[in-house]
Formats: C-alpha cells, sequence, structure tokens
C-alpha cells in the first residue's frame, strides 16, 4: 500500500494529521470502495507511528494489501470522534473526491472511542456509509432507528474492563428492535483489545468491502 500522511484544519480545534493508504495495484481511473477507520483514545495526538499502533493502520503499516483507499484521521489530544463528527463528516467526503473512490462504497469502522465514533456517525449521517463495524464501542440508542438499514457487524469482548460490553449490547438490541441489520459477534474470554482478533483473525475487513 502506498502511504502518505495528511493534514486537516478544523477551526477552533487545529490539525488532524491522517494517514492515507492507496493500493500500488490500482488501475488508472479504477473506482475502489473508501474504508474509514476510527482509532481508540490512546492514540490521539499528532504522531502517525501513534496511529500506527492498532488494527486497520498497523496492518497498513505491516504492509498488509487491503483493496480499497484507507483512510485513517488522528484525533487530536484531549478531544473524541464524537464531539468531531462533523468535521469527520467533511474529511471522508473531501478524501472520497479527491482519490476518486466510489462515493457508494463506504465503510466505516473503529475500536473503543473509534467505535462511539462510528455508532455516533452511523446515526448522525446514515446515508453516508455502505457497511459499519463497530468494535467495542457504544453510541446513543436513541439513533438507531435511523441507521437500520445499513450491514453492521459489531465486535465486544465480555471480559472488557474498559468499555462495558453491555454498550455494545444495548446498540445491538436498539438496532434489532427498529428492524436493523445488525450482527453480534461476542467472545467471552476476550477483553477489550477485541480488535486484534476482529480485525486479524476474522473475515471483517473483506466483509466490509464486499
Amino acid at each position: 500500500m502506498l502511504q502518505q500522511k495528511k493534514v486537516f484544519v478544523n477551526p477552533g480545534v487545529g490539525e488532524l494529521w491522517a494517514l492515507v493508504a492507496v493500493p500500488e495495484n490500482r488501475q488508472e481511473g479504477e473506482k475502489l470502495p473508501l474504508l474509514v477507520f476510527l482509532h481508540g483514545s490512546g492514540e490521539r495526538g499528532h504522531d502517525i507511528d501513534d496511529l500506527c499502533t492498532h488494527a486497520v493502520p498497523r496492518l497498513v503499516k505491516e504492509g498488509r494489501e487491503i483493496p480499497a483507499i484507507v483512510f485513517c484521521p488522528q484525533c487530536p489530544n484531549d478531544i473524541n470522534w464524537v464531539k468531531q463528527s462533523p468535521f469527520v463528516k467533511e474529511m471522508v467526503l473531501a478524501v472520497a473526491k479527491e482519490y476518486n473512490a466510489d462515493e457508494s462504497r463506504i465503510a466505516l469502522t473503529g475500536i473503543s472511542m473509534g467505535g462511539y465514533g462510528s455508532w455516533d456517525l452511523m446515526g448522525k449521517y446514515p446515508e453516508m456509509w455502505y457497511k459499519a463495524a463497530p468494535v467495542c464501542g457504544g453510541g446513543d440508542t436513541a439513533l438507531a432507528p435511523n441507521m437500520k438499514h445499513i450491514p453492521t457487524r459489531v465486535y465486544h469482548g465480555q471480559k472488557d474492563e474498559a468499555v462495558p460490553f453491555r454498550e455494545s449490547v444495548e446498540m445491538v438490541d436498539a438496532m434489532k428492535a427498529s428492524g436493523g441489520n445488525v450482527e453480534f459477534f461476542v467472545y467471552p474470554e476476550k477483553g477489550h483489545n477485541v480488535w486484534d482478533t476482529a480485525y486479524g483473525e476474522t473475515d471483517l475487513i473483506e466483509w466490509l468491502l464486499a
């Protein structure tokens, strides 16, 4: 994957850095899906190496070839993704246009704080997302009817001591009550870092892009 750092400026907040990766074998003019990944609270700041600690950006850094344009923004310190939702939307649309992505196939996923951000973006801007996968996060159950049409996978470890397992249970239940298209992957013996399993040992990335 060809990787580059991008810098966005959010007025009132400052710079947000991001990692963008594009397959090296992309054909000229080829429309690829866009995979958006939101990191957890421990990867905030202005350091791409920190951003690449876990999950999708780590896989990209290690050389995994993902058949999509991969966009991984980095949240500044002391701010969370929910507060950044409107600007995240702007960044995603800007990247989709700049890299000539297939705007009908924008997939969203995130871990921990990024799981909360994923649920929030799904509920506030449901028309944007082709598929979504919040991992060990939670959200506002009142937004569930907005996102019921989005094919969604949810991953959570029952021994999670950072984000209570019930946070995912409540969102999944709200989605199902709204007639949502949701699958719930529960790991009884896993803790907070269930993302290692979700991205590294399942077909999650392939499913998001299929």
